[in-house]
């Protein structure tokens, strides 16, 4: 890997369809487990003291760079992990940050109102490449779902990818050991590096299997609830087809004793509606399903709530919560309610502005308790 100049930080990009923020923020925390500096830009900004706003990125070409130069000075930092989209990729907004390491999770349909189909929305990811340090590191699974095309750029670029090995975590789905398992790749190729002024050496890999074993999900990404009722609520950042066909597979791979799963269905506005026939075919895979709202910024949102429900013949409920209620509430105990959109998100947004808005507080005021 190319070391880093001055008091630059590595600077590490993962993209991919889904889990992105679990592996940002997964390998932030466990290298400052170690006392590395290290800060995570995505949905969430995680600092060594704490989380800051996404919204403080400045927007621009130049914007992401200055932020990263902000936020180095402020903590110290040794290294920053980014989310990166391929909105921005298309966009440009990458082209004067260079990765010494990026991580793909997967690649399945999504944004194709965005990018126009699927082929351009690949072609957007591999962007990534043209921002890659000479010799940085490339890490991914060549199993998970549509990572070929990325795996035939390594190809054709020379350029050899390394694959996560299948160390214990500790999570119980599968697409959660797969986000583990990808940021302790990135933070054992990051340990071989030359952290400036870090002594790294000192790090043996038993301790950082045993730093891994203390890791937890981002908030809002599988977060457990256990309701009044025995109804276990799961909140969930699942938002598009891909998301929401694992995280209900999973769920009834890690409940096997025949609970019910059901599933809140959403869409923020401005998605389109072949991506909502796509959720809306995805979700058919739980036992009930209850469509609501979600962000419905420009758009009507009955018109959204329609769109997700007329196929199956969805129930539709609204406001979202209510409709989260009448969810848990039309579950028994030991049923999982799968509260998917939205994640650890925190303001509404509609035609009639922002306001303060968290699925987390509506469990709470349900007398839901978080399961640690």
């Amino acid at each position: 890997m190319t070391k880093m100049s001055g008091s630059l930080p590595l600077i590490v990009g993962v993209t991919g369809t889904n889990g992105k923020t679990s592996v940002t923020t997964m390998l932030a925390s466990l290298l400052n487990k170690f006392g590395i500096p290290a800060a995570a830009i995505g949905q969430r900004i995680e600092t060594p003291n704490g989380v800051r706003d996404r919204s403080e990125v400045p927007a621009g070409v130049k914007g992401l760079p200055s932020y990263i130069a902000w936020l180095t000075q402020k903590y110290s930092l040794k290294v920053i992990t980014i989310e990166v989209y391929s909105a921005a990729l298309a966009k440009g907004l990458h082209q004067l940050v260079t990765y010494d390491a990026v991580a793909f999770t997967n690649i399945t349909e999504d944004h194709i109102n965005v990018h126009g189909d699927y082929d351009a929305y690949v072609q957007a990811k591999l962007r990534i490449f043209s921002h890659l340090a000479p010799h940085g590191i490339v890490i991914l699974d060549p199993n998970e779902s549509g990572l070929q095309p990325v795996c035939s750029r390594c190809k054709d670029l020379g350029h050899e990818y390394i694959t996560p090995e299948k160390h214990a975590t500790p999570f119980e789905l599968s697409y959660q050991e797969q986000n583990c398992r990808l940021a302790l790749s990135l933070a054992e190729q990051l340990l071989q590096t030359s952290l400036r002024n870090v002594p790294t050496d000192h790090i043996s890999q038993e301790q950082l299997l045993e730093k891994v074993m203390q890791l937890d999900s981002p908030p809002g990404r599988y977060e457990k609830w256990r309701m009044p009722n025995g109804v276990i609520a799961v909140i969930d950042f699942a938002h598009n087809p891909g998301g929401i066909k694992t995280v209900i597979s999973n769920t009834r791979n890690a409940f096997k004793n025949n609970e019910r799963v059901g599933f809140l269905l959403s869409s923020k506005g401005g998605w389109g509606e072949q991506k909502r026939t796509s959720m809306a075919n995805a979700a058919s895979s739980a036992d009930f399903v209850i469509v609501s709202d979600d962000d419905p910024r420009q758009e009507d949102p009955a018109i959204i709530r329609s769109q997700l429900a007329h196929m199956h013949g969805y129930q539709e409920c609204s406001p979202r919560s209510h409709a989260i209620h009448t969810l848990c509430a039309a579950m028994k105990k030991g049923d999982v309610a799968i509260i998917a959109g939205r994640g650890a998100d925190q303001r509404w947004e509609s035609l009639v502005g922002r306001y303060p808005y968290s699925d987390v507080h509506v469990l709470q005021q349900l007398g839901g308790k978080k399961i640690t």
